[in-house]
């Protein structure tokens, strides 16, 4: 996960002073990172113990219990949205990424992560939803 994790940084320009949301955050490994980096950062998961975890690695991060399909905060807040082995769990694949695409500043940018066996890698739905970052293309069934 730890080069998992510096790839996307790096895919991504993570610096100081950049806003970035972990959906799916887990236990906050990604967020230590982004803190590490000098980024502003926030996280959401499902699952309060990970959250709790995320809390007490990264003390200064807002870091939520919830959902990844309704994103407790506001449009264009983030100048980057990160998951990482998670956005083939949404509940809902299109409304994740539809709250991920709300919450994004224009010209932002959305990285996803999933490792495992090509066989079974969802991401290529997660993919094909996301099209090419235009709003209207992000329907999973296209």
């Amino acid at each position: 996960m730890t080069a998992a994790c510096a790839a996307v940084a790096d895919a991504i320009h993570l610096g100081p002073g950049m806003r970035v949301l972990d959906i799916g955050c887990g236990d906050g490994g990604f967020c230590a990172l982004a803190d590490g980096r000098g980024a502003e950062v926030s996280g959401i998961d499902a699952d309060p113990a990970a959250v709790a975890q995320a809390r007490r690695r990264v003390p200064s991060a807002d870091l939520r219990v919830g959902f990844m399909e309704a994103l407790p905060w506001l449009d264009d807040g983030f100048d980057a949205v990160v998951g990482f082995n998670a956005l083939q769990y949404a509940l809902d694949i299109d409304l994740a990424l539809l709250e991920a695409m709300r919450v994004l500043r224009p010209g932002g940018r959305v990285a996803v992560c999933k490792w495992g066996r090509p066989q079974d890698n969802e991401l290529f739905a997660v993919a094909m939803a996301m099209g090419v970052g235009r709003r209207e293309a992000l329907r999973a069934e296209d």
